[in-house]
């Protein structure tokens, strides 16, 4: 009964008092045996008011304020710090590493930053902006504001505001601006491009010295190669046209090893349409494998057929016209040597071929010259007619003495 007794008195001195006390040394636990700080919590705290607290405070885990969140000194973060809504700051950021924001941040005063700060959305700048190494510029949109850019010769211009984005953007050229920025690739929906028309940008590939707007030093495989006029009709798979209608439309050739800086035309297209080739080797000049139709044809300016070469060798004309040194009209001469008709038998009978004639096996191995046959065939020919006449003569002697 006393063990009661004492305790309903302490329950009723408790209640009584309008504050605690604790020791002044040791630890206090609240929702636990073995408090390790001075003041142990173990669940939740819930403060009604302000929470003082003099020196520092560690959190291990997270720290969440569902109100505003109040630094009226610096504040530091050893390590990330993400926003994932605004972040307003009327004092200063200053930032030794990175600055990442999912969202927006806005400085209403200055932001300093010493390494890097990227920002994928739109930056909106109210003051100045001070990074390291760069020197402080001010509002861009002050039409009176100059920058003095020099570009690769050496020459230093003066431009505004406008006239440095428009050279930035590659938009349009400005007098007397060129090479002020190194060429950047940029792209777009299906492509990706150099586009500094002002600069004339040389892109090289295996070299780092382009001649060319495009100068490739090496062996390039394309699938189709337009060369000209843009709008010209895209008929085959290599297209050149001259716009101006002055320069040959192919030229093929090897570098002069004299002068280094001429080629020898070896195949020539004019915008005309004619064709040369130009043979310095022992090769022929012109090669041609056929398929299972004519290997040439040729057509008239009335678009009728004038030369045909089949593909069994059968070469088909109108007419051809052989040019000759000389025609077998010697062959009447006075002092031309008729072989007799006795000698023409033996040599007939010996050689199976008339004389001056080649024979089967020549003609089998050799071919046969168009123009050095006509030229045979005449002259026997014109023998013929002489061995006719002195038939003839013999004939009407003959008949004479028979008279």
């Amino acid at each position: 009964m006393k063990k009661i007794f004492f305790l309903c008195i302490s329950a009723c001195t408790f209640v009584t008092f309008s504050q605690n006390t604790f020791p002044t040394s040791g630890n206090v636990g609240i929702g636990t045996s073995s408090p390790s700080e001075r003041l142990d919590v173990n669940g939740n705290l819930v403060v009604d008011s302000c929470l003082l607290v003099k020196d520092s405070v560690i959190v291990e885990k997270n720290l969440r304020a569902k109100g505003r969140f109040y630094v009226e000194d610096k504040a530091y973060f050893l390590q990330k710090v993400f926003m994932y809504d605004k972040l307003d700051v009327t004092g200063n950021i200053s930032g030794q590493n990175n600055i990442n924001a999912g969202n927006n941040i806005n400085v209403v005063n200055n932001a300093n930053i010493d390494n890097n700060l990227n920002v994928e959305g739109t930056a909106n700048l109210n003051d100045i902006v001070k990074m390291t190494g760069l020197e402080a510029v001010p509002n861009l949109n002050n039409p009176n504001l100059e920058f003095l850019v020099k570009n690769q010769n050496g020459k230093l211009f003066k431009i505004d505001v406008a006239s440095l984005i428009t050279m930035m953007y590659s938009k349009e050229c400005i007098d007397g601006i060129q090479d002020i920025v190194s060429p950047a690739w940029n792209n777009g929906l299906n492509k990706i491009f150099v586009n500094y028309p002002c600069a004339g940008v040389k892109v090289g590939i295996r070299t780092s010295d382009p001649q060319y707007f495009l100068d490739v030093r090496e062996m390039a495989f394309l699938s189709r190669l337009k060369v000209g006029v843009l709008q010209a009709n895209e008929t085959g798979m290599i297209n050149g046209f001259d716009p101006t209608n002055s320069r040959d439309l192919i030229q093929l050739g090897v570098l002069n090893a004299t002068t280094q800086n001429q080629s020898d035309v070896r195949f020539r297209v004019s915008n005309k349409g004619a064709t040369s080739i130009t043979n310095k080797g022992t090769e022929p000049s012109l090669q041609i494998t056929n398929g299972t139709g004519q290997a040439i044809r040729v057509y008239g300016n009335s678009g009728a057929t004038i030369l045909q070469l089949e593909d069994n060798g059968l070469l088909r004309s109108r007419e051809i016209k052989v040019d000759a040194e000389s025609w077998p009209d010697y062959v009447f001469s006075d002092d031309y040597k008729l072989m007799t008709l006795e000698n023409l038998a033996l040599f007939i009978e010996k050689n199976n071929h008339l004389p001056g004639v080649p024979d089967a096996k020549s003609v089998e191995k050799n071919g046969l010259g168009v123009g050095a046959m006509q030229k045979a065939q005449m002259e026997k020919i014109e023998e013929q007619a002489l061995y006719s006449i002195h038939l003839n003569n013999e004939l009407k002697n003959v008949k004479n003495e028979n008279l």
